[in-house]
This record gives structure tokens, sequence and C-alpha cells, in this order.
């Protein structure tokens, strides 16, 4: 069986289910809609884009990508996700805090 998790949101705001996805190995494909899915990919280099409302492209990406899952790197895929981890996330707002205290 493949896993493939699929976003086709209009608009998406920071997008936690992709890092969740990501988080568990699981390759991404997302609308590049207004919100969080072009920063969490980072433009396509940790899933596949596809313009928003454009049904043609999604369908495309999708099946490009279960043509290719052996292409996947997985561990890419872990290390963006600790981009967003407890630790480095509380390390930022930490630090913020502390400028701004200052």
């Amino acid at each position: 069986m493949v896993d493939i998790f699929v976003l086709s949101s209009i608009t998406e705001g920071f997008g936690n289910i992709i890092a969740e996805a990501l988080a568990v190995r699981t390759p991404v494909i997302s609308t590049d809609c207004m919100g969080g899915p072009l920063f969490i990919l980072e433009g396509g280099e940790y899933g596949d884009l596809a313009r928003s409302g454009d049904l043609k492209a999604l369908a495309d990406c999708i099946v490009n990508r279960l043509i290719s899952l052996e292409e996947i790197n997985y561990e890419k895929l872990q290390k963006r996700v600790e981009a967003f981890s407890v630790n480095t996330i509380g390390k930022e707002y930490l630090s913020l805090f502390k400028t701004k205290i200052k």
C-alpha cells in the first residue's frame, strides 16, 4: 500500500497537518494556496505544490508522486519537520521573549 497526503485547500493557516504528515514520513501534495503550504514545503522542496483551483495540476501531482515513490528522500522530510518541533519552536519563542524584554 502507498500513502500520500493531499491537501486541496483554497486557503490554509500554518497547516499543522502538513508538518504532521511529514513527521510520519508521508509524502505531501498540496495546493499552493494562501497560507502555510508554500512555507512549510519551502516552495516545493519538501513536497509537491499545485496551483490552487487547478484540479488537473493537482491530479497530475498525485499521479506523478505515485509513479515516482522510490525517489522520496524520507530522511530529508524528517529533517524539515525538525524545524517545527517543540524544542526548536520553544527556543525561538524564548529568544524572541528575551529580545523583547531587554
